[in-house]
């Protein structure tokens, strides 16, 4: 068994801290032997091509790799196991004695899971998605950070084409905050789907309802002024957390020009005329103008069966249901289109969630973890024409990606006007906070300058 600081050499040389040269003789002066320290080199499973310095961790010989890496996703689709073979399948050409061994967690206890998995070390690859990221990407986190990792040159290369931003944009600017992710795909998380036989019955054009506010209002009252049975003008995910309504009202948030704190992260900012605003139109659609069903009659997968039936004129949705209704079976009985929000009073942005790839600190197979990370990053058109999800590469065209499918290049181009959410520690929190006053306005029982105000007041008791 080797001494306390034996053990601390050799989790520092295993995460890329020091070299292998400086690891060697700080061996040799603790009184290893050489054969006693050949035996230690074995254990840690490298060779003389995977030499890594604390500003270069990466391996240089990736081929050279051995061990097992854990990759933890929620699954885009009901087939993502096989999804996530493809890029298993493919990776042996990159690290050939790698094992990738492929598990998901469950989307509706995604924070609790991924927490327990990067806080025990249980997984050394996740999939976070931005809204579930926040908690994370902290010096004193679960993370490793991946901002020595990011000037490896393979890594470079592969991010020549990304859109501005998206390499620094998973570093919190608030002081702690490290590179914990590195970003994979991006989309509008709430935007526009289409029916467009409805449309076309209410004398709605769709290219031009979504001006503005109004305009949107005014086209799904005309679809509820078809007197259909059943059909509404409006649908969208509403009443708690479990059904993402906060991926919703967050949105609106964004197009008022506020967030749910200052830019300096000091203060709540959700309490805004505009804001209130927004949220009275919401709850107007549902109580005064009835262009939605009832507030609580179906829950997220109740309001999409709805729109699949042909009953939903627009329904706020996520990119990815695209994917549902292409596989929809029986096929769906009309035309359907997607476009973006309106424009609000203060900017005109729909509320992004970029995918990102994140290590474990606690990973102890670091470069093999960090070459999954790279390769699973690379733009994939198999997967995400099966997803419905978006590179984040300005020459999507040029790749393949969306080839006859022109809603998925609607789609690929509303990246423009994505906006991510705040990168903090309490975001899971506040969106705890704000969801049942959303809820309550909607339903008519509270007022929204009652729940911005009650909501400013409890997200200043947890800062």
């Amino acid at each position: 068994m080797t001494s306390e600081p034996a053990e601390d050499l050799i989790q520092s040389f295993m995460a890329g801290k020091i070299s292998r040269r400086d690891f060697v003789l700080r061996l040799s002066a603790l009184g290893l032997s050489l054969t006693a320290i050949g035996a230690v080199l074995a254990a840690c499973g490298t060779g003389s091509s995977t030499t890594t310095t604390s500003s270069q961790p990466w391996a240089t010989d990736p081929k050279s790799l051995t061990g097992t890496v854990k990759l933890y996703k929620g699954p885009f689709a009901a087939n993502e196991p096989a999804l996530q073979q493809a890029y298993i399948d493919s990776f042996k050409s990159v690290c050939p004695n790698v094992t990738v061994s492929f598990s998901s967690y469950d989307w509706t206890q995604a924070t609790a899971q991924m927490t327990a998995a990067l806080t025990s070390g249980s997984q050394d690859v996740l999939y976070i998605p931005e809204v579930f990221y926040g908690a994370f990407p902290w010096a004193t986190g679960p993370l490793e950070d991946l901002g020595p990792w990011t000037g490896d040159p393979a890594f470079q290369t592969l991010t020549t084409d990304f859109l501005p931003n998206y390499k620094t944009r998973p570093k919190p600017t608030a002081p702690g905050g490290v590179l914990g992710g590195v970003a994979w795909i991006d989309g509008a998380q709430a935007m526009i789907h289409l029916n467009l036989d409805l449309l076309q019955k209410a004398g709605v054009d769709p290219t031009t309802f979504n001006a503005s506010y109004d305009s949107m209002t005014q086209a799904a009252q005309k679809i509820q002024g078809l007197g259909l049975p059943g059909v509404y003008g409006l649908g969208m995910r509403e009443n708690g957390l479990k059904n993402f309504g906060q991926f919703e009202w967050y949105g609106y948030m964004l197009r008022a020009g506020t967030d749910f704190l200052s830019s300096d992260q000091s203060k709540p900012a959700v309490n805004t005329p505009e804001f209130a605003a927004a949220l009275q139109m919401i709850a107007d659609w549902h109580n005064k103008l009835k262009i939605m069903p009832p507030f609580g009659k179906y829950d997220w997968p109740g309001i999409r069966g709805q729109f699949l039936a042909g009953n939903i004129g627009i329904l706020l949705d996520e990119p990815e249901f695209t994917g549902v209704i292409a596989s929809n079976n029986p096929p769906i009985k009309f035309k359907n289109d997607v476009a973006k929000y309106p424009p609000g009073p203060k900017a005109d942005v729909m509320l992004g969630n970029a995918g990102l790839w994140v290590m474990a600190k606690k990973s102890q197979n670091k470069q093999a973890a960090w070459e999954v990370i790279k390769h699973w990053t690379a733009p994939n058109p198999t997967y995400d024409q099966a997803t419905g999800v978006d590179p984040i590469i300005s020459d999507w065209q040029a790749k393949g990606f969306w080839q006859n499918d022109p809603i998925g290049q609607k789609i690929q181009n509303f990246l423009q006007y994505t906006h991510g959410p705040i990168l903090n520690a309490h975001l899971q929190q506040m969106f705890s906070i704000v969801m049942p006053y959303m809820d309550q306005v909607y339903a008519g029982t509270l007022s929204p300058q009652s729940a911005l105000s009650k909501a400013s007041d409890d997200i200043q008791g947890i800062l």
